[in-house]
């Protein structure tokens, strides 16, 4: 079986770490599986870029500039929301031809234009998207905050500032409609985006799987938490509290939440500063309120890097406000951290209330600072691997994908 996966770039994000991860473990499994990816750190095996040609590739990235410029005028700052209006020809690619199974993932910034998704849909080739966000099921917000309009019909986008203008969210939902027929299949890592595509107008009568993002357990697994944190030049007895974002200006991944949790906590406990110190991985924003120690590592690159700031660490807080099913608590707990997060998205899919971590109560500050206090002042790391070895395994995973995609070619 030949599988090629879709997906923007090869090895940045969270969707791109995944659909790697994937890939490695369908080739495993026997499949003839290749990546079709608009960008990439390095040469891969089983990774192409979508084109060789130097000057493609840069207008493919002005295009994507243009998008971004586009987006600055209609989009409230920071609301996440894409256009698919640019994009190169992926349909005429080798390895989307050549392919028995299309398996999209995250492909948006000027790379699978609504367009090109009607090209590779006319090729009458299974397809089988799996979702990352909540992108394919709206008018084009990756996240819904509390709109609900997508289970009818998007127009008036509350994440656009000028949407009233062309009305772009309203647009994109239409054609969408006119493009997705009820032979995609969909697959999505949590129950909960299972749910909502379920309940959009756009899929409700699509099938939809559960299958979640896999992971490779021998590079991410508990290891001398002392060793982890001399990886980062952290010389201290002091517990470690770990936040990580992309970008820690992130409103969706809580860092305000974060913020203030800490701050509360330092006035709850005089001698807090003295007992914890906190590791933050992602770009830097402002100079955080509190005066608790803070050690910034910027974005981080490979398995490694990222494996030793989790065994580094006591407990992970990820106080984010809409997540799927974030890789970072996936390795968290098979690296032998708990978990803090609110009871939100995919969360609960892994995380065991006071077992292996603390689901607090949605937007509860103090939930969220009752959680921090009990994961540090008591011992779950015995715990928390235990529950995800099967639930991310790579064969398991793998096994699943293949009967989709047998299920798709019949």
């Amino acid at each position: 079986m030949k599988v090629v996966i879709v997906n923007t770039a090869a090895d940045k994000g969270g969707a791109a770490v995944a659909a790697n991860r994937l890939m490695q473990s369908l080739c495993a499994a026997g499949v003839e599986c290749n990546m079709l990816v608009r960008e990439s750190n390095g040469a891969q095996a089983n990774v192409q870029v979508f084109s060789s040609n130097y000057f493609l590739l840069k207008w493919n990235q002005a295009l994507f500039f243009l998008e971004l410029l586009l987006l600055r005028f209609f989009k409230r700052n920071g609301k996440e929301f894409s256009l698919a209006a640019f994009g190169p020809n992926l349909a005429d690619h080798p390895l989307v031809k050549n392919a028995d199974v299309i398996n999209l993932h995250w492909a948006q910034n000027a790379y699978l234009s609504l367009s090109e998704l009607q090209a590779i849909q006319n090729l009458g080739k299974p397809i089988a998207w799996t979702l990352h966000d909540m992108w394919a099921i709206t008018g084009g917000c990756h996240y819904n905050e509390d709109c609900r309009k997508f289970e009818s019909e998007c127009n008036h986008c509350p994440l656009l500032k000028n949407d009233s203008l062309s009305n772009i969210s309203l647009h994109q939902f239409k054609a969408k409609q006119k493009i997705y027929s009820d032979r995609i299949h969909f697959i999505c890592p949590s129950n909960w985006l299972a749910a909502e595509t379920s309940k959009s107008a756009l899929t409700k009568n699509n099938r939809v799987t559960v299958i979640p993002n896999t992971l490779d357990l021998s590079e991410f697994k508990p290891m001398d938490r002392a060793q982890a944190k001399n990886y980062f030049g952290i010389q201290t007895d002091k517990k470690i509290i770990l936040f990580v974002s992309m970008s820690l200006s992130d409103q969706r991944k809580g860092f305000e939440w974060f913020e203030n949790a800490i701050l509360g906590l330092e006035k709850l406990d005089a001698d807090w500063k003295n007992k914890y110190e906190i590791l933050a991985i992602g770009r830097a924003a402002a100079k955080p309120k509190f005066e608790t120690s803070i050690h910034y590592t910027g974005r981080l690159n490979g398995s490694k890097a990222m494996a030793n700031a989790y065994a580094a660490a006591d407990v992970f807080v990820t106080p984010s406000q809409q997540d799927n099913l974030p890789n970072t608590v996936v390795e968290s707990l098979a690296c032998g951290t708990p978990v803090v997060a609110f009871q939100i998205g995919g969360m609960p899919d892994l995380i065991q209330h006071l077992h292996n971590g603390y689901l607090a109560k949605f937007q509860d500050l103090a939930d969220l600072q009752n959680g921090i206090v009990h994961c540090l002042t008591n011992n779950l790391s015995s715990n928390t691997r235990e529950g995800i070895l099967t639930l991310v395994d790579s064969k398991k995973v793998a096994a699943k994908y293949i009967a989709v995609f047998e299920n798709l070619c019949k």
